[in-house]
């Protein structure tokens, strides 16, 4: 074995082993030389950039649907796709609407807390970590938007 390779496989197995004492055993080798990397789906997330959201309103229903383009990557192809979290109350889809549009949203109520109830607890087992984010000041999203 040439010496770049022990030297990639000594720095993989030190990674390995960092993940594994941080309680994340997320890389897993061998001293033959394989490697893998096993993530928890709850773990994994996509760049908001991927996702590009679209509120959905019809009759009572209230919805926040969040369309995925294809995607081919150099270990596999990701075909497009369209996620929907629904159920969402009126106010908080109001809400919703005005920060897409880069409006501040009504002052009733709480706002952060009802965007982690009903959007991002749905939203992170799709992928995606955060909708709507907070800065302390205002409400906004890195996703696109429709």
């Amino acid at each position: 074995m040439d010496e770049s390779r022990e030297t990639e496989r000594d720095e993989l197995n030190k990674l390995a082993e960092i993940f594994r004492n941080a309680g994340l055993p997320i890389v897993e080798g061998s001293d033959a030389g394989w490697f893998r990397m096993s993530v928890r789906k709850e773990h994994l997330y996509f760049a908001e950039t991927f996702f590009t959201l679209r509120p959905y309103h019809e009759n009572d229903k209230y919805e926040l649907h969040l369309l995925v383009p294809d995607l081919t990557t150099p270990i596999g192809e990701l075909p497009d796709c369209y996620l929907s979290i629904r159920g969402i109350t009126p106010t908080v889809y109001r809400d919703m609407v005005k920060v897409l549009k880069g409006l501040p949203t009504d002052e009733l109520g709480d706002p952060k807390r009802s965007f982690r109830e009903q959007l991002t607890k749905h939203a992170q087992p799709l992928g995606l970590r955060i909708p709507i984010r907070n800065d302390g000041l205002s409400f906004y999203t890195q996703c696109e938007t429709l």
